[in-house]
């Protein structure tokens, strides 16, 4: 993939993430992770603390399937190896999201 296609890459995936918002799937401060398949062997996705909403492509994350940040400015927790699992386990998918959404939120909070 060329430094050019990663960039767009990096929008592409912001752009999802934000209409995940607008649609009421992420809240905007527990948001969760957006993750796309670079290569056989790494992903993008948001670093840690980033909303659906704002998310913007500096906040992207070159990452290995076990998590570790290669390339970009951020931390990842320990989720985001799920995603890792997925891409490994499910070569011919693109893309892997979950998300936290306001309702969830209130849910999980009340217990």
């Amino acid at each position: 993939m060329t430094a050019d296609e990663l960039e767009r890459l990096k929008v592409e995936l912001c752009c999802g993430m934000r209409i995940c918002h607008r649609r009421g799937a992420a809240s905007p401060f527990i948001a969760g992770h957006a993750s796309a398949k670079v290569s056989e062997t790494t992903f993008l996705a948001n670093r840690f603390g980033t909303s659906f909403a704002t998310v913007m492509p500096a906040d992207m994350l070159l990452l290995d399937h076990d998590g570790n940040v290669l390339a970009g400015r951020g931390n990842v927790n320990q989720t985001i190896r799920l995603h890792g699992h997925i891409h490994r386990a499910c070569p011919d998918s693109h893309a892997v999201v979950h998300a936290h959404a306001d309702c969830v939120n209130t849910v999980g909070t009340l217990g």
